[in-house]
């Protein structure tokens, strides 16, 4: 919490579920740790991986946000937050100790590195300096080495603090409501088209199969419909249930899409069906393999297009 009713976090942790789904809690809540509260989202800077939130302002105190900060290499810093273990689970307040380090950058974006240990449940928890003050926030940390993480800058956690601060409430949840949304959507159509892509992959190497050994390729067909069922079902209910997809399709029309970004959504959104199409109706097989490559291509290029047109394109080591 960084202001009353203002909660703060990763963008990853909140983009792929709609609002209602979100649950928070405060375990260490002296009322009631296992109450849950809903959540308004107030502000979605998907470059920057924040998320701002808007909370009953009763439900925790705030902490207290450096005024100021000048980074300094060596210095000791506490995080705090829910690491996942060992058994699946995760632990409640954990609190770990390390030192700062270096001022750099991952793509594009400035970060904090930090010697720290942190895992998955850090994830948007706040880095405090000596003196209890919010110098940052867990963003990530290396898979290379050990100990090496990295954190969103104080300047960029107080630049959001003060946009949250300055607009009017009901406006800034509207307008941060429809771009997590639309993100939310247009994500899952993504990540369904792609899945529905590797099913056309798997039909294009069983149909040439069937090709080499002289056989009818509609008797393969059958063999590999039955190897990407699952894949299937987790594309048509778990991303793009009824619910999703009704939002998938308004989103074509949606005004809070600005044109460029409703062009290439359009565009994504058109060979997404073509996609599914060939899936549910494989046909003209002798050449199969070739539509697969050639609708491949075209979806990459187009999502990374809608990707940028939306303002969430990823930094190039994400």
């Amino acid at each position: 919490m960084v202001r009353p009713g203002v909660l703060v976090t990763n963008a990853h942790v909140v983009e792929a579920a709609m609002m209602e789904q979100i649950k928070i809690y405060f375990p260490s809540s002296k009322e009631d740790p296992k109450k849950a509260f809903t959540a308004k989202i107030l502000y979605f800077d998907r470059k920057r991986y924040l998320a701002f939130l808007n909370v009953d302002d009763k439900a925790a105190k705030p902490l207290r946000i450096a005024d100021k900060y000048e980074l300094e290499s060596g210095q000791d810093i506490t995080v705090i937050g829910c690491p996942g273990h060992a058994g699946g689970g995760l632990l409640d307040l954990t609190v770990t100790k390390g030192v700062m380090g270096v001022r750099t950058k991952l793509g594009s974006s400035p970060y904090y590195q930090m010697s720290i240990t942190v895992n998955g449940g850090n994830s948007g928890g706040p880095v405090f300096d000596q003196r209890g003050q919010v110098i940052g926030v867990v963003v990530a940390k290396s898979t290379r080495q050990e100990q090496m993480s990295y954190c969103i800058p104080w300047e960029d956690l107080k630049e959001g603090i003060d946009k949250v601060e300055k607009q009017d409430l009901d406006a800034a949840i509207k307008e941060a409501s429809a771009r997590h949304s639309i993100h939310v959507v247009a994500q899952r159509v993504v990540v369904a088209g792609r899945i529905y892509h590797q099913v056309m992959q798997i039909y294009a190497a069983f149909i040439q199969q069937s090709q080499k050994q002289g056989r009818p390729p509609q008797e393969f067909l059958n063999q590999a419909r039955k190897q990407v069922e699952s894949q299937i079902k987790a594309a048509e209910n778990d991303l793009l249930n009824p619910e999703i997809r009704k939002l998938a399709v308004q989103l074509r029309t949606d005004s809070s899409l600005k044109p460029a970004a409703r062009q290439r959504y359009e565009e994504v959104w058109n060979t997404f069906n073509e996609i599914k199409d060939w899936v549910d109706k494989p046909r003209e097989l002798t050449n199969y393999g070739t539509k697969t490559r050639e609708l491949g291509e075209k979806f990459r290029k187009q999502t990374m297009a809608l990707a940028i047109a939306m303002g969430f394109e990823a930094d190039e080591d994400e």
